[in-house]
């Protein structure tokens, strides 16, 4: 029961992440490769930084030039 309640928000932040690095949603499948799927996973969303400036999925929410109005 507690997996179920783990699964989806894990998805969900996995997703915004591989949006933050400017890659679709699909990486998620990425996960299913064994051993080497995971851990790829991990190195892209939790240690490397997100895509500078806006992308396809939007702003950049920690780009200040962009939130300030003018």
């Amino acid at each position: 029961m507690f997996m179920l309640w783990v699964f989806w928000p894990n998805l969900a932040v996995q997703a915004k992440r591989w949006h933050d690095r400017n890659k679709s949603a699909l990486w998620l499948l990425i996960n299913f490769i064994p051993i080497a799927g995971p851990l790829w996973a991990l190195i892209e969303n939790g240690f490397l930084p997100g895509a500078r400036g806006s992308n396809r999925f939007g702003d950049d929410p920690l780009d200040e030039s962009e939130t300030t109005p003018h």
